[in-house]
């Protein structure tokens, strides 16, 4: 069961299942490490984007898990690493209907519809 409150939409699990990041009304976009949350029984995930911003419209991690990317519907598309949650890109998308995107397995093609 996802642990964040509220309405939850996106959610998605990273390629090898190691981690777990969904956005909430409640409480943001959150980072989740599922084996750290298995072993302590916890499920305290690591906030990467505050509710009260721009909104999530879509969730992907990247094929190596070392990135969480999200679109926003402010048309801008932000990366964070799954390691620190730190905030490393930031891109225009031209559109702030992005409804979905995809990124390719070398992490070097990102294409928006």
């Amino acid at each position: 069961r996802w642990p964040g409150s509220g309405s939850t939409r996106p959610i998605e699990i990273s390629p090898q299942s190691r981690f777990v990041a969904g956005y909430s009304t409640v409480t943001g976009l959150t980072l989740y490490k599922r084996q750290a949350a298995r072993a302590s029984g916890s499920q305290e995930g690591q906030s990467l984007w505050s509710h009260l911003g721009a909104r999530v419209r879509c969730l992907k991690f990247s094929q190596d898990e070392k990135l969480i990317l999200a679109a926003f519907d402010d048309g801008l598309l932000r990366a964070w690493s799954t390691q620190s949650g730190e905030l490393l890109l930031v891109l225009q998308t031209g559109d702030p209907r992005v409804f979905d995107f995809d990124l390719s397995t070398d992490s070097k093609t990102l294409i928006t519809v």
